[in-house]
């Protein structure tokens, strides 16, 4: 990267070399050239009129359906089926998903959104 700062020509050889929007994410989106997920995490060019993609408000909807679910079909979590969780109470364990993290990470985090 220090190359890139003497000669803007320079080869980069990182698939993405910015921190930005779900950025794990869009390493692997890179990585995997998978367009779809490249389009969610913001590596594809729309319009100048386009607003970004926050893939964390997109996947709300879905995570709350499962855990109501939960809620709904289990009477040991009927606590579960009125849960609506916020874009700030997912964001961290999605973004730190592709980084490895555990599901006691992710679930440490998660409780620390409601504290």
């Amino acid at each position: 990267m220090r190359d890139l700062d003497k000669n803007p020509n320079c080869l980069v050889r990182m698939p993405v070399f910015l921190d930005a929007t779900c950025n794990g994410l869009q390493h692997l989106a890179a990585i995997m050239r998978d367009k779809n997920l490249g389009n969610q995490v913001n590596l594809i060019k729309q319009n100048e009129f386009s607003k970004p993609n926050d893939l964390y408000t997109k996947l709300l909807k879905p995570i709350n359906e499962e855990i109501r679910k939960i809620g709904n079909t289990d009477p040991k979590y009927s606590m579960l089926a009125n849960v609506k969780l916020e874009r700030f109470n997912v964001k961290n364990p999605i973004m730190t998903k592709p980084y490895n993290a555990t599901i006691v990470g992710m679930k440490e985090s998660l409780i620390e959104t409601f504290n």
